[in-house]
């Protein structure tokens, strides 16, 4: 194929292409083997055993013994106020500063757990591994991002839970949502350092200016290479004499060329984006909660009105300033996804249903399920009925903590499975998305559970997430195919990619003999 119209470039092409042929070789070289290596951690790294948090379905009438915890103990603020499932059945949750331990309180005899953050921690880590009986060699506490545990995960703080077992077998749990926050062991550690150190050089992190430029120099020559490379395959009419390495130098620039623009173009736009646009994007947790004893009331509804069994209960206000329980109600939904699962009671009696089911968890993470029904309030104070809605106090919490007002709220959803616009990273479901007609453009996602600004998406982020979702990461073919298949022709198309460019220098090295 050839067009003739590009002839006028074909001198320019030829001179800039060989000028960048070695730094486009060893670019590509460093991006494509180093690339290859996150599928690898995929295919051969640990597995969980569960995707879902635990979940426990608790008598509503735990709802009369939070105040009466909160009373006894002279609790009167904290961030958030919860019940959850742990190791000893349902317990009250209690963050009162963002990075410390978490509080606990036994709602039968209302007496504080002691360093109970650290024993939910190691019930979490043996529900998520499956893992009831291996010694846990530590648990820290870890409050800052590091090499083993990047700021990819989001959450913080997390309990790093490492066990005592022939790969390091190591889990990071966030308590506060009781959800795993990375997964890892020896081996996978050693990948994901190699990974790093040669696709993103984060060895260049305390010189961030030279590591921009270095590596946005070298996408932006991989990224002239192909496009040069390209002008010289559609101008240059094919030789009946050529070599086989030129013949197939040439037919396989038709295969891999678009996907090597995608990946180069795609990764430059990546790097300049983090490093140059505003960040808005974050867990942000709600404005501390402050009550009045007399807010409190012990009496709420009847016995026989309580009745009925709940997934959690959280204490938040509504956008009157109202102190109110929401209670969040088991959805009949849940149970075929595989995804609620029966919170462990004893320490090393973990029974996983679930093991031999990996693969429909994982898909429900990405498929949309419902989580719950719609959540129930009801007045802290009179123990009456609030007239309310999850969708209601989620944009009053958007209003408050950013400043968005009612008048550009152009639309609202439920989101009930990970995907394009809220991803795998954010680890919480099911949470609400207002979008904004705002300056910036804001998809804004909250937890109603908790009040928690969980993650805000502008324009110019949600424009980049398109181009590394669709271009760098082939996120465009999960209609059409699993996960798996799409890596594994990434792989190829990398592994083709490097035979082309290393024909590409035999080709240049026989013309200078």
């Amino acid at each position: 194929m050839q067009f003739k119209f590009l002839k006028p470039l074909l001198k320019p092409a030829k001179t800039w292409h060989n000028r960048l042929a070695w730094l486009a070789f060893i670019s590509l070289f460093i991006w494509a083997l180093s690339g290859l290596l996150h599928p690898l951690m995929s295919w051969t790294g640990p597995k969980l055993a569960a995707f879902f948090p635990p979940k426990a379905v608790l008598p509503a009438s735990l709802v009369s013994q939070v105040p009466a915890v909160l009373k006894q103990h002279q609790i009167n603020q904290a961030l958030l106020v919860k019940v959850v499932p742990s190791v000893n059945g349902a317990v009250l949750q209690v963050t009162q500063d963002e990075l410390a331990p978490r509080r606990y309180f036994d709602l039968s005899n209302y007496r504080e757990l002691a360093d109970h953050d650290v024993e939910h921690a190691k019930w979490l880590a043996r529900y998520y591994t499956g893992l009831a009986d291996t010694a846990i060699k530590s648990v820290t506490l870890q409050t800052q991002f590091d090499h083993a545990y990047p700021w990819v995960n989001r959450l913080l703080p997390v309990y790093k839970v490492a066990f005592d077992s022939p790969d390091g077998l190591t889990i990071y749990v966030h308590t506060e949502t009781n959800a795993q926050a990375g997964l890892t062991n020896d081996y996978k550690t050693q990948v994901q350092g190699w990974f790093r150190t040669l696709h993103t050089w984060h060895w260049l992190d305390d010189f961030e200016y030279a590591r921009v430029l270095l590596v946005g120099l070298l996408m932006l020559v991989l990224v002239l290479s192909t496009l040069t490379g390209m002008a010289l395959v559609l101008s240059i009419k094919r030789s009946a004499k050529a070599t086989w390495q030129r013949n197939v130098h040439h037919l396989v620039a038709y295969a891999i060329w678009l996907p090597l623009l995608g990946f180069s173009g795609s990764g430059l736009y990546h790097l300049l984006h983090a490093a140059i646009a505003d960040q808005h994007n974050g867990l942000r947790l709600a404005q501390p909660l402050t009550w009045q004893d007399d807010e409190l009331n012990q009496q709420i509804w009847s016995s026989k009105e309580l009745g009925f069994m709940l997934n959690g209960l959280s204490l938040i206000r509504d956008p009157q300033g109202q102190l109110i329980y929401r209670l969040s109600l088991p959805s009949n939904k849940a149970g075929k996804g595989g995804h609620v699962h029966d919170a462990v009671k004893t320490a090393g009696k973990d029974e996983h249903p679930h093991h031999g089911h990996q693969a429909p968890q994982r898909d429900a993470i990405y498929d949309g399920i419902a989580i719950t029904d719609p959540a129930l309030y009801i007045s802290a104070k009179t123990g009456q009925q609030v007239a309310f809605n999850d969708e209601k106090l989620v944009i009053a919490m958007a209003e408050q903590q950013l400043g968005l007002p009612l008048e550009q709220l152009q639309g609202t959803q439920l989101i009930t499975h990970f995907g394009l616009h809220y991803d795998f990273r954010n680890k919480r479901l099911p949470v609400w998305q207002l979008d904004y007609d705002s300056e910036l453009g804001d998809k804004v996602f909250i937890d109603p559970a908790t009040g928690i600004l969980v993650d805000r998406l502008t324009d110019n982020a949600r424009y980049e997430g398109y181009s590394f979702s669709f271009l760098h990461k082939w996120n465009f073919t999960r209609p059409l195919m699993e996960r798996s298949t799409r890596d594994i022709i990434m792989c190829i198309v990398l592994f083709m990619a490097m035979f082309f460019a290393a024909l590409g220098i035999v080709l240049k090295l026989r013309r200078r003999a």
